[in-house]
């Protein structure tokens, strides 16, 4: 643990936190579009 270097890692985390919550948003927000259009067909 001690061997990396602390400094870099809480924005890399952030950056990486961020990036999967974007992308499981845009999935959600594809697939309940699909629901929505599923359902209102």
């Amino acid at each position: 643990m001690n061997k990396i270097t602390m400094a870099p890692l809480p924005s890399a985390i952030g950056e990486a936190c961020v990036f999967q919550l974007t992308d499981q948003l845009s999935n959600l927000g594809r697939h309940s579009l699909d629901l929505l259009l599923a359902f209102g067909a």
